[in-house]
Parts: C-alpha cells; sequence; structure tokens
C-alpha cells in the first residue's frame, strides 16, 4: 500500500477558516441482526422421573437406648502436667503489687505518665510490663510475670528515663511498698 506523500500530514492551519464538517453517514442494521439467533434445542434424551423412597413408619424414629447390663469402664481422671519451674512461658501467678510515691524531678508524676517495669533472672528472657499511673503523685503497679522469675529483679522506667537501682521482684502475690523517683 503506497499513501501520497501530501496525505501524511494533516491540512495546514488557516486562522480564521472555519473547516467544513463532512457528515458521517449513519450506521445501517437490519432489524433481524440486532437480536441473537433464535434458540433451537437439540435431540436431547428425554429425562426419566425417579420414583419416591417409602420408608416404613417404624423406621422413622431411633430405637429406644437399652442401657447394657455389664457397667462400662471408669473413665481415668486427666491428671494435669505443671510448666516446669524455669518455663518463662508459664502462666503468672498473682501478680507483686508495687505502690508508693512516684515523683518527677522532685515534683509529684502528674497523672497519665506512663510506667514500665522489665523483670529480669539469670537464664530466662527478659519480662517487660506496663501501667499508667495515678493522681496525686502515687503508684499502684501490678507486675505479672511466671513464677520462675521469683527471686529476679525488677527495674522501673518512666518517660525513656531509667532508676538506676534494681529492686527484688518477689513472689506472686507479694504487696511491696517503694517510694520511685526519676
Amino acid at each position: 500500500m503506497t499513501i501520497p506523500f501530501d496525505q501524511l500530514l494533516p491540512p495546514p492551519f488557516v486562522p480564521g477558516a472555519t473547516p467544513t464538517p463532512t457528515p458521517t453517514p449513519p450506521v445501517t442494521i437490519p432489524f433481524d441482526q440486532l437480536l441473537p439467533p433464535p434458540f433451537v434445542p437439540d435431540a436431547s434424551p428425554t429425562l426419566t422421573p425417579t420414583p419416591p423412597v417409602t420408608i416404613p413408619f417404624d423406621q422413622l424414629i431411633p430405637p429406644t437406648f437399652i442401657p447394657s447390663a455389664t457397667p462400662a469402664a471408669s473413665t481415668p481422671t486427666p491428671t494435669p502436667i505443671p510448666a516446669p519451674a524455669g518455663d518463662p512461658r508459664a502462666v503468672p501467678l498473682f501478680p507483686v503489687l508495687y505502690y508508693g510515691a512516684l515523683t518527677a524531678g522532685g515534683s509529684p508524676a502528674p497523672e497519665g505518665m506512663r510506667l514500665r517495669v522489665k523483670i529480669s533472672k539469670s537464664g530466662l528472657p527478659d519480662v517487660w510490663d506496663t501501667w499508667v499511673t495515678v493522681a496525686d503523685g502515687r503508684h499502684d503497679f501490678p507486675v505479672s510475670a511466671p513464677g520462675a522469675y521469683s527471686g529476679g529483679t525488677a527495674q522501673f522506667w518512666m518517660d525513656g528515663r531509667t532508676r538506676t537501682t534494681t529492686v527484688p521482684y518477689g513472689a506472686p502475690g507479694a504487696i511491696v511498698k517503694l517510694d520511685l523517683a526519676f
């Protein structure tokens, strides 16, 4: 196919000239081509209905349970196996409750300060817990760690600052008065 060179480029723009639109001829589709061809079923086999299933009335109700004359063997009671004492995944027992005064820079800590504690014990991964301070520069911080951490150490943090000294992590359920200054 060869295209003349003068037809490769659009006609030049002439300012002020209004191009004359060339009408587009309408598209005519015959009416019988607008719809798909009608459905003509093929010669498929005729289906034969299945006869209904009949169940005698006395078989609709399950038989009555009649216990046997011999007693069944007793079911053994399972014995719970406690987690090893050093298992850090063990369920925490009662928390150790630390309570007391809480000061930041010599003033009572404002309400809503976040207090964190790290419980450490040799041979076990550290456990972290978080609590929000209460009003009037006081705290009551229930710390939960598995029983294996009893005898470990607790180090407290507030607002990114740590208390340099650690305190012993008490036995589960212990209540410890501890004034914290940061």
